[in-house]
């Protein structure tokens, strides 16, 4: 059944706008077909983009961004809520100075705003106006959705291809461009056999580099400002099998942590998209830059060992953590499951500049977190191998 978005929000809750605020206009669609009648989607659907670029992965800590256009400024309720950075000087990224959602952009030259498509909330709802798609192959599936992805840009950021390399078929084998940098400062597109050219090649690299990785070579983390800077120790044996994410017989391959896409709402309420990647690490493997392990438990609040990173307590049990600085999602701490601390892939710098870093990460891709509490089913699919 359709969705149909009824607020804006972030998990806390001081974030918060009527859905009114969202806009059909000004939504991104392809510049290459530009000339063309756009495809229809569902009246509920948001035509977007997933912009790969560094920037957007190290603010946030996911591992593409998408967004979905507002008639103008968000509430001053609102606005007193969030806290604001400048990665460049024409936009403006604000994220709740609470809970660390990624929630508003501002793009000064053209004067839009923006909202990450994930603090849409919606509700089942039966459209009336969804389309037919079982005769038309390059149609979005009326379904669970908030978005109808429109192409890929800044691919040229990520020298795997990054997650737009595992999403090149979406609902009944739909197909979208891949843009090396923004479409709308070059046309220069991929093609898919390019793109996973590219996949392959730096597969190729990353097997030697991880092949050759010595027990002092260290994973680095650091989010987009460098407030947050952390150093993860390789894993052991006993590490790569820890997490129920990883089912796999050992194998003579490199070891590799982990690494797995929650859908669940407080994750996607949390970070501001709907697919957050994990990589699951033992506390003991995680330092500060200067070499001492990073404080977790009972005393992570208050001890104020990394000076710009702040905690959120979303349940009794969850403490989550971000940069106050650039917002970027950290951690994800269980106090039941402390023998395992969740670290947000979007920050993790690669040795190659990889956008998913299989050089240190091991993907499961057989399925996600929380999979009936998916808004971007065809994200997902495109995700989840097939069997």
């Amino acid at each position: 059944m359709p969705l149909q978005a009824t607020h804006l929000q972030c998990l806390c809750g001081a974030i918060h706008e009527p859905a009114t605020l969202l806009s059909s206009q000004h939504q991104p669609s392809d510049p290459s077909t530009s000339t063309t009648i756009p495809l229809p989607i569902p009246k509920s659907i948001y035509r977007t983009t997933i912009c790969h670029c560094n920037i957007c992965r190290q603010t946030t800590g996911a591992v593409g961004a998408w967004f979905v256009p507002l008639k103008g400024r968000p509430s001053e309720t609102s606005m007193a809520n969030v806290s604001s950075y400048n990665a460049t000087k024409d936009v403006t990224r604000y994220f709740c100075s609470t809970c660390g959602c990624n929630v508003f952009i501002f793009d000064g030259p053209t004067g839009h705003w923006i909202a990450c498509a994930g603090i849409v909330e919606t509700e089942d709802t039966q459209d009336n106006q969804a389309i037919e798609t079982n005769q038309t192959p390059d149609v979005q599936k009326p379904g669970k959705n908030v978005s109808n992805l429109q192409y890929h840009e800044w691919v040229d950021d990520v020298k795997d291809g990054g997650w737009a390399a595992f999403l090149t078929r979406l609902d009944n084998g739909r197909q979208v461009p891949f843009y090396k940098v923004s479409p709308h400062q070059s046309k220069e597109q991929l093609s898919l056999e390019e793109l996973l050219a590219v996949q392959q090649r730096a597969r190729a690299k990353t097997a030697i580099l991880a092949s050759s990785r010595g027990d002092r070579d260290q994973m680095t983390a650091t989010c987009h400002c460098g407030g947050v800077d952390l150093r993860i120790d390789p894993p052991t044996i006993h590490d790569t099998h820890k997490h129920s994410h990883q089912n796999d017989a050992p194998t003579s391959e490199p070891l590799r942590y982990p690494a797995a896409i929650c859908c669940c709402r407080s994750c996607r309420l949390a970070l501001g998209f709907a697919l957050q990647p994990w990589t699951y690490v033992p506390p003991d493997r995680i330092r500060t830059a200067s070499g001492d392990l990073v404080t977790f438990g009972p005393d992570t609040k208050n001890n104020g060992q990394i000076e710009k990173m702040k905690h959120y307590q979303s349940s009794e049990n969850v403490l989550r953590s971000f940069c106050t600085s650039c917002g970027a999602t950290v951690f994800f701490q269980d106090a039941n499951r402390m023998s395992i601390i969740d670290v947000s892939v979007g920050i993790i710098r690669s040795d190659d500049e990889n956008g998913m870093v299989e050089e240190w990460l091991k993907w499961n891709r057989s399925g996600v977190s929380a999979r009936d509490e998916v808004v971007e089913e065809e994200l997902v699919n495109a995700w989840v191998t097939k069997e």
